[in-house]
């Protein structure tokens, strides 16, 4: 980032493309504080996608004065730091036990996500779907990434040393809509489990009411003032429902459950599912569902209803 790039004039198309609701300044405006010349100071490209996974007892030094930077900034400008973080879908726990904070987590419908993430490589931006191979990419022999990581088609051999962006639209051009529903479906698995369990507060985008209520939450919580009436409904298209019955049941065949139960307590989960809309948490259900099977299996004995 440089402060040239931060505003340049396309910023505004870039907000429309992507449905935001209309912004004063360009996106990242306040970092522009934060550049020394070139980038932010202690950000390190790596931080958005490797590690991708960390409990609250990893070490990861770099990443955490990273953030005590931006929080001591907004401190020292007497303000209370709010941050935005895109890829920590698999990382609260971590940021919980180093900051003490409060976690809300933006929950998006799977369908939604892959419909938009499809609109925006149909019309020639790949970026959405290269970064979640990039992420399998760095994280593949992860535990919790492996067997997605074994059924996508990665950059292998002398591919790696293409860059990504000019290796990944052909790959993603590749895949059926099945193939390229069931790498999102996957991800959005790990991370709702990971946002039930260990976030605060849950924000569904597809229920109104519920975001309404998340601005109540927020206020008598934080005594923050948090507008959600931003949210609008996105409507899906080009995924018929057999279709996504299928691949989510077979994605869930895949799931790497005992590593799911060891890092996600299916009960503690099962009691935020109130926090979601009912399509939403029957979609959770089904995962917990397959958690507690996996469970059973390992341990015979009675099996208890989940509460």
């Amino acid at each position: 980032m440089t402060p040239s790039r931060l505003r340049r004039a396309a910023w505004r198309d870039a907000v429309a493309a992507n449905r935001h609701p209309d912004l004063e300044e360009p996106y990242f405006a306040e970092f522009s504080p934060l550049i020394a010349r070139r980038g932010v100071r202690g950000f390190d490209r790596r931080f958005a996608f490797d590690r991708f996974a960390l409990g609250a007892e990893d070490s990861h030094p770099a990443l955490e004065r990273y953030l005590k930077g931006l929080i001591g900034y907004a401190v020292a400008q007497n303000r209370r730091p709010v941050l935005g973080c895109n890829r920590t879908w698999l990382r609260p726990a971590w940021i919980k036990a180093r900051f003490s904070s409060y976690d809300v987590y933006v929950e998006r419908d799977p369908i939604a996500i892959w419909s938009s993430y499809k609109r925006h490589a149909q019309a020639g931006n790949y970026n959405y779907f290269t970064n979640l191979h990039l992420i399998l990419e760095r994280n593949g022999r992860h535990p919790l990434f492996a067997p997605i990581a074994d059924r996508v088609r990665l950059r292998r051999g002398l591919q790696r040393f293409t860059k990504a962006s000019q290796a990944y639209p052909a790959l993603i051009e590749s895949m059926s809509d099945a193939e390229s529903y069931g790498l999102v479906y996957y991800l959005w698995s790990l991370s709702i489990l990971s946002g039930l369990r260990h976030c605060d507060l849950i924000v569904d985008t597809c229920a109104p009411s519920l975001a309404a209520r998340a601005t109540a939450v927020i206020r008598a919580d934080c005594g923050l003032d948090i507008d959600f009436s931003g949210i609008r409904p996105f409507h899906p298209t080009g995924l018929a429902a057999p279709t996504v019955a299928a691949t989510e049941r077979s994605i869930r065949s895949i799931l790497p459950y005992e590593t799911l139960s060891e890092a996600y307590d299916e009960r503690a989960v099962c009691r935020r599912l109130s926090d979601l809309s009912t399509s939403k948490a029957d979609r959770v259900f089904a995962v917990l569902t397959g958690m507690k099977t996996a469970r059973a299996a390992a341990n015979p004995g009675p099996l208890r209803a989940v509460a």
